[in-house]
């Protein structure tokens, strides 16, 4: 009747004894009590052989086949945000992680379905069981927690829902390394890390909702990466960091195609400031054929039209400084025969205004230079006046 209790602890005691050799010790030493005290020993006063020592039983008991590479979920003590993890974790990883559980959980639907139909283990549950747990097995602390016999799973329609949160933490940890790769822009990235934010805390509230009291890797990783690259990148994450402040589990699917959409944005952002930088070039190379004189008509012909895919296509302001720094070699060389288009005769005034500012600050600096000159002047002045008229300042005193 304490089965499933005992496979909580033992799984706690696994993930003690990974993270510590001073817990691997005491383990031994208190699974050869444990041996003693139910009799096992030897009788003879020895003690007990080491493939009896608890370290090795927890481990053997745990790793049945149900358990990943090293080990299970941490126990739940309620504040999870006091562990530390070894070292950073990297955001793939998580993401590949999720995405074996969210289709171990769906699967577990699936074959709960099965068996309750009487359909044969051996032929379609057990080999798709093997499947997954193998493919647990092969990356770095991963638990198909669903698939374990002992493990007590919620209806269809939640456990939906708790694998729809690791498919949404998978996502949005997908979308954050997009963001990273697409810009550096800190909104943007503050924007992704909140979703990040309130998919590990949905992940967390869906699985105490099903009753799962074991903490979960993941949704430790992730939470961990963003306490550690919060204080890095100096970018505040307002909810979702806190216990309780969750995020809700059952609106997973909004999140991902918010997620989608943000990267959405930043890639056709990135397209067209692509394409953007494109057109510049074109422009700068054919104005400095007409300022080496070497320019025609075509090459005006050719400005014209890219100017004009600037503003209309990519949406280019006239005024961007980078656009009359394309063209402000070109601005009194316009032929008399070329007529240009609406596009690049805006862009073209708004050069020449551009490049007077130039000229202001030019004079404004020349007028404050002339005033500094003339005050030294005037002090000069008026101390060689001073000076004349000492002499008979003195006599007159005299």
């Amino acid at each position: 009747m304490y089965e499933q209790e005992l496979a909580r602890f033992a799984e706690a005691l696994s993930s003690l004894a990974q993270n510590s050799p001073d817990a691997r010790e005491a383990l031994g030493a208190l699974g050869a009590l444990l041996d003693q005290i139910s009799g096992s020993s030897s009788g003879d006063g020895s003690p007990p052989p080491p493939a009896y020592s608890g370290e090795v039983v927890v481990r053997d008991r745990l790793n049945e086949g149900y358990l990943g590479s090293t080990g299970g979920a941490r126990p739940d003590d309620g504040e999870h945000h006091e562990w530390e993890p070894r070292a950073s974790v990297a955001l793939d990883l998580i993401s590949e992680r999720c995405r074996l559980k969210a289709e171990a959980c769906r699967w577990s639907i699936e074959r709960r379905r099965l068996l309750e139909a009487g359909d044969g283990y051996d032929e379609r549950v057990g080999p798709r069981d093997a499947e997954l747990i193998e493919r647990a097995r092969s990356l770095e602390n991963c638990f198909a927690w669903s698939l374990h016999p002992q493990a007590e799973l919620p209806d269809d329609e939640f456990m939906e829902v708790v694998a729809g949160n690791y498919e949404g933490l998978a996502v949005v940890v997908e979308t954050m390394l997009e963001v990273d790769e697409l810009t550096k822009d800190r909104d943007r990235q503050q924007e992704a890390m909140q979703m990040v934010a309130a998919a590990q805390s949905a992940l967390r509230q869906a699985l105490f909702d099903a009753g799962r009291k074991q903490r979960d890797t993941d949704q430790e990783d992730a939470f961990h990466w963003l306490k550690e690259q919060t204080g890095l990148r100096r970018i505040y994450v307002a909810r979702h960091m806190r216990l309780m402040d969750p995020a809700d589990p059952l609106v997973w699917e909004e999140r991902n195609k918010a997620a989608e959409r943000l990267v959405e944005q930043l890639s056709s952002s990135a397209e067209q400031s692509s394409e953007a930088q494109s057109h510049l070039n074109r422009i700068r190379y054919h104005v400095d054929r007409v300022d080496a004189g070497d320019g025609d008509l075509h090459d005006w012909e050719r400005i014209n039209e890219t100017v004009a895919a600037l503003i209309e296509e990519c949406e280019m302001q006239p005024s961007d400084e980078a656009l009359c720094e394309a063209l402000e070699l070109a601005v009194d060389l316009v032929p008399e025969d070329f007529e240009p288009g609406a596009p690049l005769r805006l862009a073209l005034s708004e050069t020449e205004a551009w490049l007077d500012t130039f000229e202001d600050e030019d004079e404004e600096s020349d007028d404050l230079e002339d005033e500094e000159t003339g005050g030294e002047q005037d002090e000069a002045t008026m101390t060689d006046e001073e000076e004349s008229v000492t002499p008979g300042a003195e006599e007159n005193a005299a």
